[in-house]
């Protein structure tokens, strides 16, 4: 099997280890650069209230989105590189669109990367075109 060129946080305890007390951010916490109003916070972008009180009441004009794809990457196989049934993803993605689609301004843009397993018939990009 190939090795992956870089180590792999979910792999190595020791840089799990001493990384973890780098990040600065925890579940729940919000970070605002008081200078230009840049915002960044660890959530959950499929609930909604979570999404709503970080947006408040502020709509957006431009949302871009790179979800998880929902195809096995890399070589190696570790319990993080799972892949979920298609209506399980597909059930996931109705929730963290309808977050998106709840603080988009009337006349937005989105823009979204998605994956598409072309073994599996391209999934999960026709499915995922509700």
């Amino acid at each position: 099997m190939p090795v992956e060129p870089f180590g792999r946080l979910d792999d190595d305890i020791e840089l799990r280890k001493r990384l973890l007390p780098l990040c600065r951010l925890r579940y729940g916490e919000v970070w605002e650069d008081m200078r230009c109003g840049h915002k960044v916070g660890v959530l959950d972008a499929t609930k909604l209230s979570e999404v709503a009180a970080f947006f408040e009441d502020q709509k957006v004009s431009l949302a871009i989105q790179d979800p998880p794809y929902n195809v096995v990457v890399g070589n190696e196989n570790t319990s993080s590189l799972f892949k979920c049934s298609l209506e399980n993803y597909v059930m996931f993605s109705r929730k963290w669109v309808e977050c998106v689609l709840s603080v988009l301004a009337d006349d937005a843009s989105l823009y979204l990367w998605l994956g598409a397993d072309q073994k599996e018939h391209f999934q999960p990009l026709p499915d995922f075109c509700f």
